[in-house]
């Protein structure tokens, strides 16, 4: 089991994937910005983030900065729906300081072992 922080301000899909991960016996704590994200950071311990690349307010881009800036060896997932973003050299380049990039199109499963590798 991790204590995940899920950050995205697509609510749908934030509550859907929650919901899927606490099926899997995580502890899933919801954001649906970068700076509410980084402020239950600060007051919460958690195992791993997954943040949406692209979030009014602030993204993954600023969200993976202010977390590396603070502890270089916390994992983050940066997740995407937007086909043309998981291509362009910003987040398979520019995001190299996130453990893994995924698209919302991977599967509960996918996203689950993910997590778990990158918190064991």
């Amino acid at each position: 089991m991790a204590r995940i922080l899920l950050v995205d301000d697509d609510l749908v899909y934030l509550d859907e994937l929650a919901m899927g991960l606490q099926g899997l016996d995580h502890e899933v704590t919801t954001a649906s910005s970068g700076g509410e994200g980084l402020a239950l950071l600060q007051s919460l311990e958690f195992d791993i983030a997954i943040c949406d690349v692209v979030m009014s307010g602030g993204g993954a881009l600023s969200f993976l900065h202010e977390i590396r800036s603070a502890d270089s060896e916390f994992p983050v997932i940066i997740i995407t729906g937007r086909s043309a973003i998981a291509t362009s050299p910003v987040f398979t380049e520019g995001m190299h300081q996130a453990d893994a990039k995924i698209q919302k199109s991977a599967s509960l499963a996918e996203i689950d072992r993910l997590v778990r590798s990158l918190v064991a």
